[in-house]
C-alpha cells in the first residue's frame, strides 16, 4: 500500500475535517469515493482510514476534486516504479 500512517486519519477524525457527519462519510466510504487504509491485524471489524488529501479535496470542490488527486496519486506511484 502507497502512504503512511500519517497519510490518513482514522473515519471519525475524517468526519470531524470536513465537516461531515460520521454515518455520510462511511457510506461515502463504503461506495469506494476515497481510498481506504487499513493499518491494523484484526480481521472482522478493522478501523478504517482515508486518506487526508482525499478528504481535503472533498471539502474543496467535492467528487470531482477528489478524483483528480486520485488520478494525480495514481500518477504519481506509477512514475515512481511502485
Amino acid at each position: 500500500m502507497s502512504g503512511t500512517k500519517a497519510d490518513y486519519v482514522p473515519l471519525r477524525k475524517g468526519a470531524k475535517r470536513i465537516g461531515e457527519s460520521y454515518e455520510s462519510l462511511r457510506r461515502l466510504a463504503r461506495a469506494g469515493v476515497f481510498t481506504r487504509g487499513r493499518f491494523s491485524v484484526a480481521t472482522k471489524r478493522p478501523p478504517v482510514y482515508l486518506r487526508t488529501d482525499e478528504l481535503d479535496a472533498w471539502r474543496r470542490g467535492g467528487l470531482d476534486e477528489v478524483r483528480r488527486v486520485q488520478n494525480a496519486n495514481a500518477r504519481h506511484v506509477g512514475s515512481a516504479g511502485v
